[in-house]
């Protein structure tokens, strides 16, 4: 199951919007590949709700809250402050939703100790979505939820909080509108997804799932389905609307 968390405030945290994104057990495509938009029959979904798992146990001391999960050795590394330094790709209006964000493809990541890190031939980069924005919560708020269901072992997006130099940037890169520049976004995140499918059924534009159908679906232990119940509650889904509430499961 892969979370995806946008807002969460939590004396800390404070709501939850998740995309769904499962693998059915009869889908032909290797991971990483993109599905079409009606992929799944009914049969299909409720099967991939059915089997997926829920979380991984692992011992939460071990965490490096700070570094955040392992990350991709063909992709930039990322570090808390980096300089991320990128081209824009494109504006956040055309990227759904109403936080202020932008993609932009990556070309060099500068840590605080100095040390640099260049776009080579052999790097599986693709334009990232950045959000930014120091009013923006969740800047910050991904960042938390994201690092607290890791520990705890349950499966999530990766958020990293970093400061990026933005060229080529226009004036407002939410609307893509104004003169281009570059311009620099102290307080902003860069998200990397976690493996998975968005998971569609036939016929149906929304994704997602609903906690009846968690609880009526899927084949874990009570106890397991318990624990991703109570992680709900205390991030409070505020933004659990049907054309994007949902959730990431994986086989």
């Amino acid at each position: 199951m892969t979370w995806h968390i946008p807002i969460i405030t939590l004396a800390l945290i404070a709501a939850i919007g998740s995309k769904c994104q499962a693998q059915a057990p009869s889908e032909p495509q290797t991971p990483g590949e993109k599905v079409e938009k009606e992929f799944y029959t009914p049969k299909d979904r409720i099967e991939a709700i059915r089997a997926a798992l829920i979380f991984t146990p692992k011992v939460v001391g071990d965490a490096d809250i700070m570094q955040g999960p392992e990350q991709n050795k063909k992709q930039f590394q990322f570090h808390f402050n980096d300089k991320v330094t990128c081209n824009f790709d494109k504006p956040g209006s055309q990227m759904g939703g109403k936080t202020p964000k932008f993609s932009c493809k990556i070309t060099r990541v500068e840590g605080a100790n100095g040390q640099a890190q260049v776009l080579t031939t052999d790097m599986d980069e693709e334009p990232v979505k950045v959000k930014f924005g120091a009013n923006n919560k969740e800047v910050y708020a991904e960042v938390v939820a994201t690092r607290l269901f890791w520990a705890l072992g349950f499966y999530a997006d990766s958020w990293f909080p970093v400061r990026v130099e933005c060229h080529n940037c226009p004036e407002d890169p939410e609307s893509g509108s104004g003169s281009k520049e570059t311009r620099t976004f102290n307080a902003a995140t860069i998200v990397r997804k976690f493996d998975g499918h968005k998971m569609y059924e036939v016929g149906k534009p929304a994704q997602g799932w609903s906690w009846k159908e968690f609880e009526g679906y899927n084949g874990r232990p009570s106890y397991e389905k318990d624990g991703l119940k109570l992680m709900g509650a205390f991030i409070q889904h505020s933004d659990n609307k049907p054309r994007s509430s949902g959730w990431s499961a994986r086989k």
